[in-house]
């Protein structure tokens, strides 16, 4: 009996009892409703602006790609037997130039050439009015730029490239249109003049990078050439090296001239205006809505569970 009693009451719960049920208690839906919006919009407003600052770049072209082309068809088979490279490259450049971006050995560099420790780990918030960071003193000194050290082993609280490096590639977002091919380099930050020192800095630096790589490539490339052509009484083989040289001799020339090696910037970054997030209206919606749909669940499971006494 009470179980085709139970059966019966669960059939009959339509929608109207449920109108009427969340009518009766509509004091407790409203607090709820509140009481959530209130406490996402406290932690909403408590949240610092983070700024993006982005630039749009395009794959910079390679002046010399079809001139070394024509140079490497007719020597191909011989090259392969030295394992020189001759331009035709199986990973393009684009590809190696973004993942050598976010790469461990890159990022420390860039930490360390730009000194930027302290602005990535260090800052508590920043001040629209003076333009100012704020840093967190219990672990560095702004005016002396300088890294507390522990009381108890005497040793520096700066930390380590193993925990600061996912923080600065959390703050590094890179989007390829496949469309265009165009990239979009995108860096956020509590201050948007930090945000664009830094995207500008890290376009210029992989720039600067990729350029230097090539060149210490082509360098070695000619020497190893140079002691060939000595060593070498054929003089068929002899031109075959003097023509490599002369590759190697225009990459090292082409890498020198173009300030923009691997990367040309489209659009260029600026210090935004205007924060990227957090949208805190948005935040108290959702807070909203999730405050209306926990006290709903509550009274209709209460409802279920605990059916009213007649």
């Amino acid at each position: 009996m009470n179980i085709n009693h139970s059966q019966d009451q669960y059939s009959g719960f339509s929608l109207l009892e449920i109108l009427l049920v969340l009518r009766k208690n509509w004091v407790f839906l409203s607090v709820s409703v509140f009481v959530f919006a209130l406490g996402f919009g406290i932690y909403a407003f408590s949240q610092p602006n983070i700024y993006k600052s982005g630039a749009i770049v395009a794959p910079a072209e390679s002046g010399d790609s079809n001139s070394l082309s024509n140079i490497a068809s007719p020597i191909s088979s011989v090259v392969s037997l030295t394992g020189l490279n001759l331009g035709t490259k199986k990973i393009d450049e684009i590809t190696i130039a973004i993942e050598t971006l976010t790469s461990r050995k890159f990022l420390k560099e860039f930490v360390e050439k730009h000194d930027i420790l302290p602005e990535l780990m260090a800052v508590e918030s920043w001040n629209p009015q003076t333009e100012q960071l704020v840093y967190n003193r219990e672990i560095f000194d702004s005016n002396k730029r300088k890294w507390a050290t522990n009381e108890k082993n005497s040793q520096s609280l700066a930390p380590s490239s193993w925990s600061y490096i996912p923080k600065l590639r959390e703050r590094i977002e890179i989007t390829k249109n496949p469309e265009t091919g165009l990239i979009d380099i995108a860096v956020t930050h509590i201050s948007p003049i930090v945000a664009h020192q830094w995207v500008t800095s890290l376009i210029r630096d992989i720039n600067d990078y990729m350029r230097e790589r090539d060149v210490q490539e082509a360098n070695r490339s000619i020497e190893y050439l140079q002691n060939e052509i000595a060593e070498s009484s054929l003089t068929e083989m002899q031109s075959v090296f003097y023509n490599l040289i002369e590759q190697q001799t225009r990459t090292r020339m082409f890498a020198n001239v173009r300030p923009d090696y691997v990367l040309t910037i489209i659009d260029p970054a600026i210090v935004p205006e205007g924060k990227d997030s957090p949208n805190r209206i948005l935040i108290i919606i959702f807070g909203a809505f999730l405050g209306g749909f926990v006290s709903v669940f509550i009274i209709v499971f209460k409802h279920l569970l605990i059916p009213s006494r007649k």
